[in-house]
This record gives C-alpha cells, structure tokens and sequence, in this order.
C-alpha cells in the first residue's frame, strides 16, 4: 500500500517491533501512538 501513495507530498514508513495487524490492542501501541502524533506534529517538508 506504501508504494500506492504517489500522490502523498511525503510519507513515513514506520515499523514497530513485534507488532501485528491488531497493534493497536497490543503492549507496543505506546509506539503506533507516539509515531502517528509525530508525523501529525511535524512540520511539512519545504
């Protein structure tokens, strides 16, 4: 899907360590969440 996003002024790709498709409800989501507010808070690249 990563590879779809052509029309994105820019992307992150973010892999979190023993994650799986329900990471969201696992001990790692700390992770998802600080990744995702992250990306949010940046600035967009000039």
């Amino acid at each position: 899907m990563f590879s779809k996003l052509t029309n994105a002024p820019y992307r992150r790709w973010v892999e979190i360590g023993e994650g799986t498709h329900s990471v969201l409800m696992e001990k790692n989501r700390w992770q998802v969440f600080a990744a995702v507010q992250a990306f949010l808070d940046e600035q967009a690249p000039v």
